[in-house]
């Protein structure tokens, strides 16, 4: 049984009764399997979350999710940074000393690749069993994409861990309040 499978599969044993609700696992770089999920404009919303950096292509899924939607529909889609949370990220720690002459400790990450998309074996939770493709691709390159399914983007966001968080791991994300590991962009159907 696939990874998505145990899930669906947990989703529906804590779906409460009186909720209809469809649950599939499919192919969602396939564009033929994606034509099952429904007929045109059917949805008012759709959402992918922490998943597309995992799809090696993600333009049948943009395809699929716009002709899904209602002209007013909305499609929100969330991923790792690209531009700090990636896997040629490298969390950064350093001792410096402040204007009182103090000792401190700055965090921060450092990344000498961006812009080219690149595929690379990845952990999303350190010693996973396996470690799986991850799929980099830029803010202008995912939206690029979904542009080209005929999408407009009209909200972007970029969360972080809030300041004062406490974490022991200096390789928290809550060490740096001011590095988004997240970003998150809602796009609707272009008006035609």
């Amino acid at each position: 049984m696939n990874g998505a499978a145990v899930f669906i599969d947990r989703a529906k044993i804590r779906t409460p009764a009186n909720l209809r609700i469809d649950y599939r696992v499919i192919d969602a770089t396939s564009a033929d399997a994606l034509t099952t999920l429904g007929d045109a404009a059917t949805f008012d919303a759709a959402v992918c979350s922490m998943a597309m950096m995992d799809l090696a292509e993600i333009a049948p899924l943009l395809a699929a999710v716009r002709r899904l939607l209602k002209p007013d529909g909305v499609f929100v889609f969330s991923v790792c940074h690209p531009a700090f949370n990636a896997t040629t990220t490298r969390m950064t720690s350093e001792f410096f000393t402040g204007e009182d002459g103090r000792t401190r400790q700055r965090f921060g990450v450092a990344n000498d690749f961006y812009l080219s998309p690149r595929t690379d074996a990845s952990e999303g939770i350190i010693n996973q069993p396996e470690p799986h493709p991850m799929f980099h691709r830029s803010i202008s390159g995912l939206l690029r994409e979904c542009f080209a399914a005929g999408f407009v983007a009209d909200a972007f966001e970029e969360p972080a861990f809030p300041a004062g968080m406490s974490a022991k791991s200096a390789f928290s994300w809550a060490k740096r309040p001011e590095i988004p590991p997240a970003l998150v962009v809602r796009v609707r159907p272009l008006a035609l």
